[in-house]
């Protein structure tokens, strides 16, 4: 490995070290949504609060294709229960940044997070 090879690598390191620091102080300083808008089939059929003193609620959604439940636990909201059927929407995890969606395609239901986002 030459001198210039190996200025090279040190150079992508850091480069690699500053993004995934900035990465991390964006997710950790990010302002949380305040709200979540439920839309089935690209119409709004219900808006929650997204407020950390909020009591945990279930939502039921009728979509396209049956019942998708929704799960409101303070700041965070995440899908619990659809009728597709590979669940992908499940898999999406708890969301709370505002630009945070969690969209099943199969029955048509999309939970969004207004704001700018990331």
């Amino acid at each position: 490995m030459t001198a210039l090879d190996k200025k090279i690598v040190v150079a992508v390191l850091i480069i690699a070290v500053l993004a995934g620091g900035a990465v991390l102080y964006r997710r950790f300083t990010a302002a949380l949504g305040e709200k979540a808008v439920i839309e089935v089939d690209n119409q709004p059929v219900q808006t929650v609060r997204l407020d950390p003193n909020a009591e945990k609620q279930i939502i039921t959604v009728v979509g396209v294709r049956g019942d998708s439940l929704i799960e409101v636990d303070g700041q965070f909201i995440r899908m619990t229960g659809s009728a597709c059927p590979d669940k992908i929407c499940i898999h999406q995890g708890r969301k709370s940044q505002p630009g945070d969606a969690i969209v099943c395609i199969p029955n048509r239901v999309t939970i969004k997070i207004p704001g700018l986002g990331r």
